[in-house]
């Protein structure tokens, strides 16, 4: 398990939350998209939340960056992250900076027990590592999106944590 969980690489990622007003009964709704160069955004999504203060609501919009572009990101300051993020996002909302009311970033490779946002298998890696990576070591056993053929995904997480659930009381079941 320990040479599994040494060879698997995590793939970098920035995630840059924009809240912004909504305007007035528009409606707001997820959304992912994957936009062409020289826009560097890797997915965007919308979400309406409410506002205590008032009746009024907010959208908070949330960019991935992956790839060769998470490096980048990832050794911006947090309010830089924020600031390229409004100017790509006004690229193709030309009203996004007027309603951007206020943002935050995290950068996974620099948060703290993270090597980065999800485990990023190749083929050659997952066929020699995963089953070991899935395997009961002891009285240890893992789950979760790295451990699933859904990596990055709350599914992943769940089907691999049922799966390890499974094997944990067959073993415990057993003569």
């Amino acid at each position: 398990m320990r040479e599994a969980i040494s060879a698997l690489p995590y793939a970098p990622a920035v995630k840059v939350v924009c809240n912004s007003r909504a305007a007035s009964g528009r409606k707001t709704t997820t959304s992912m998209a994957a936009y062409p160069t020289p826009i560097r955004l890797f997915a965007r999504s919308a979400t309406r939340i409410p506002d205590s203060t008032s009746k009024a609501r907010r959208a908070a919009r949330a960019y991935l960056f992956g790839g060769a572009n998470a490096y980048e990101f990832t050794a911006m300051a947090p309010e830089d992250r924020v600031k390229v993020a409004l100017e790509q996002g006004a690229q193709v909302h030309p009203q996004y900076r007027d309603a951007f009311e206020t943002g935050f970033s995290v950068a996974w490779a620099r948060a703290p027990f993270t090597l980065g946002c999800a485990a990023d298998w190749t083929e050659e890696k997952r066929a020699q590592h995963y089953d070991n990576l899935c395997a009961i070591d002891g009285r240890i056993a893992l789950a979760g999106e790295h451990a699933s053929y859904i990596p990055a995904w709350q599914e992943g997480a769940i089907l691999s944590a049922l799966d390890c659930v499974q094997r944990l009381h067959a073993r415990a079941a057993a003569p």
